[in-house]
């Protein structure tokens, strides 16, 4: 008699005991693939790197070999070039300095005559050193709206800037310790008492120097007028034949020419290199790519089969085992679904019931 599909003891399937048992085999075969998997990628990776790194370093190691004879006669043409230039450049700036003292000349002496005669003005009238200044001038004898802006923020300095920064010193480090009414009255006082003294040096500087020595004063500036004038002429004159585009009158006409042969000669060369690379790309480059993928490709080949065959296999045992998954959960369920529709049989029913099918085929057979 062939074995019931159920226990009915138990409610277990056999089928599913084996279920598992094969489940289980699966879920390891699973791993097993999945790490040859892994381990294959990671010598196809390493493979296709170590090709690739293959191909570079012939490449550039030939195409250095190529390009080398090229490389250093442009070297050679660059370092004729830097000298020329330099060459002429040296001719062309002492040939401009040498204009510019000629075209000069006369500024140059007009502004050390004056200069002469400005110090004997003053060293005659005996007019003070700082009344000699450029500052003096601004703050005592403005001239436009430059100089006048320049004195009103000159003498803010002198009645503000400088006694605020007296006070503030004076009571956050001399008088630190004092009480506050000490502080109080010298913060007032010590800013009267500067202001007072700045206006008396300014008052006296305007009565005893500037109104004494007036007319020199007005002199002297004239001539430091005439003096910035100049000045400005020979800034001017100097700027005129720097910025001169015209190279010719400087007699560097034969190093012009031998450089623009030397440049001729260098974009000759650079065209030649440049056409020599592309041959290079074209054709030697390819070769060293198809030689070396052809020499390596078949092992690559392959490790890339190997993993194909490997992922057929994966797929295949992650079909079964969803299959086998299948199997278990219905046979799980089998049981419960069968105490729920029938009511639990009587002893002789139950035995009858159990009864193989092939037993009854041989009684109707015997009859």
């Amino acid at each position: 008699m062939a074995e019931n599909e159920f226990d009915n003891n138990s409610g277990f399937l056999p089928r599913e005991s084996a279920g598992l048992t094969e489940k289980d085999r699966l879920l390891g075969l699973i791993s097993g693939l999945k790490y040859d998997l892994k381990q294959l990628d990671k010598e196809i990776s390493a493979e296709e790197k170590s090709i690739r790194e293959e191909i570079e370093s012939k490449t550039g190691t030939r195409r250095d070999e190529v390009l080398g004879g090229y490389d250093e006669r442009l070297k050679e043409i660059d370092g004729r070039k830097k000298k020329l230039i330099s060459e002429k450049e040296k001719k062309l700036s002492s040939a401009k300095a040498s204009r510019i003292k000629n075209e000069t000349k006369d500024h140059v002496e007009d502004a050390k005559d004056t200069e002469r005669e400005l110090r004997r003005l003053y060293r005659e009238n005996k007019i003070p050193f700082f009344a000699r200044t450029r500052l003096f001038h601004i703050l005592f004898m403005p001239e436009g709206i430059k100089e006048t802006i320049l004195m009103m923020f000159g003498f803010l300095i002198i009645f503000a800037g400088i006694p605020a920064l007296i006070t503030f010193v004076a009571l956050n480090v001399w008088l630190k310790d004092a009480s506050d009414g000490t502080r109080t009255t010298l913060g007032i006082l010590i800013p009267v008492l500067l202001i007072l003294i700045n206006l008396s040096i300014v008052f006296t500087i305007n009565f005893k120097v500037k109104r004494k020595h007036i007319d020199t004063l007005r002199l002297g500036r004239r001539y430091r007028k005439a003096l910035r004038l100049n000045d400005e002429k020979i800034r001017e004159i100097r700027r005129s034949i720097e910025s001169d585009p015209d190279d010719r009158r400087y007699g560097v006409e034969d190093l012009q020419s031998e450089i623009d042969g030397v440049l001729k000669e260098e974009n000759e060369a650079r065209a030649e290199r440049e056409k020599a690379l592309e041959v290079f790309e074209k054709e030697t480059a390819v070769e060293i790519r198809s030689e070396a993928e052809s020499r390596r490709g078949p092992a690559l080949l392959e490790l890339k089969q190997k993993r194909e065959a490997k992922q057929k296999e994966l797929d295949q045992a992650e079909k079964r085992l969803s299959e086998v998954s299948m199997v278990i959960i219905e046979a799980d369920h089998v049981p419960e679904q069968k105490t729920d529709v029938s009511p639990d049989p009587s002893p002789d029913s139950s035995s009858e019931d159990r009864t193989d099918p092939e037993d009854q085929s041989v009684d109707s057979d015997s009859e």
